[in-house]
């Protein structure tokens, strides 16, 4: 958005850093000015964290033994919400830890749930993960080529079919479907299926997600995505944004922004900025400034977050 209204104002180095990026598109060469992202509170928070392997010790799920209060997968995940990228030494050392596991080099420290599908699950989020960083890895894409043809036979009819699902999984993965089935609304199944499905299977899948009844699981679990939030200045606003930026990476979302592209507008500032709320601040998804102390950086940080989702459902 070259006419963001975000220009006239001086900004922390990670927001930043995404308004030039991802909002204009911008290409940032300097290195003092990447490091300055590096080195920032939000991201160093994080990155202090990381142990010698380059892991954050458990993988996905916490434990009172675990020496850290922050896994890996939530790691790497507020690490790309403040736009750090594959370029970057700490998510450049998350992948190698996450590749490991999927060439059966490690095992995560997590305790092992009694499921049938335990690897095939570990081998879906870790896929997820190093896709997000670098879309390039042989081995992740491997293993998302197999749940997007689970995707696909299980929405060969207008909806999805469980019977079909639960077939496809024994097929394609040579076990059972577990105690329970997996929950195609969650954000590791969402995020390897961009750019893998038909146009056709696409639009269901997109249809199915939305119509959920907890949001993108894994990412933000806000409730139903088809459904505007009640209060504008909440957790729960923010979490139901970055879900429909998330989806708006598949063309087929396009015709579903309407509602939430009608509700922003409504929510628009007279200085054409957008303002969550100081309740919005969760460390996931907000901040990105340093500081939420002065009141127009929680305004830039809010303001960043719709105009990335405006711009991408005017991509296509």
């Amino acid at each position: 958005m070259k006419n963001s209204n975000l220009v006239k104002f001086k900004m922390d180095p990670v927001p930043f850093c995404i308004f030039k990026e991802q909002i204009q598109g911008e290409l940032i060469a300097d290195s003092a000015v990447r490091n300055s992202r590096l080195k920032s509170k939000q991201v160093a928070k994080i990155t202090g964290q990381q142990l010698e392997d380059g892991s954050w010790d458990r993988f996905h799920t916490l434990s009172t033994r675990s020496i850290k209060k922050i896994t890996t997968e939530n790691a790497v995940k507020r690490l790309l919400i403040l736009g750090l990228g594959k370029d970057d030494l700490p998510l450049r050392r998350a992948f190698s830890y996450m590749e490991k596991y999927l060439l059966r080099e490690i095992d995560y420290r997590d305790d092992k749930e009694n499921l049938s599908d335990w690897r095939e699950i570990n081998e879906l989020f870790s896929a997820a993960w190093m896709l997000e960083i670098d879309n390039s890895s042989s081995i992740a894409n491997r293993v998302a080529d197999k749940w997007a043809m689970l995707i696909t036979q299980s929405f060969t009819q207008q909806e999805f079919n469980y019977r079909d699902y639960l077939a496809a999984f024994k097929k394609i993965f040579k076990v059972d479907a577990g105690k329970r089935v997996w929950n195609l609304e969650c954000f590791h199944v969402v995020s390897i299926a961009r750019g893998r499905l038909e146009p056709k299977t696409e639009n269901r899948f997109i249809k199915h997600i939305l119509g959920g009844d907890k949001g993108l699981y894994y990412l933000t679990s806000c409730g139903k995505l088809d459904s505007i939030p009640s209060e504008f200045m909440s957790r729960n606003a923010v979490r139901f944004i970055w879900s429909h930026y998330f989806l708006s990476r598949f063309p087929s979302y396009k015709k579903y922004s309407e509602p939430v592209c009608n509700w922003l507008k409504i929510n628009r500032l007279e200085d054409g900025l957008w303002d969550f709320g100081p309740k919005s601040k969760d460390d996931v998804f907000l901040p990105y400034s340093d500081s939420w102390r002065i009141h127009i950086n929680r305004k830039i940080d809010s303001t960043i977050l719709v105009e990335n989702y405006l711009q991408s459902v005017s991509a296509y």
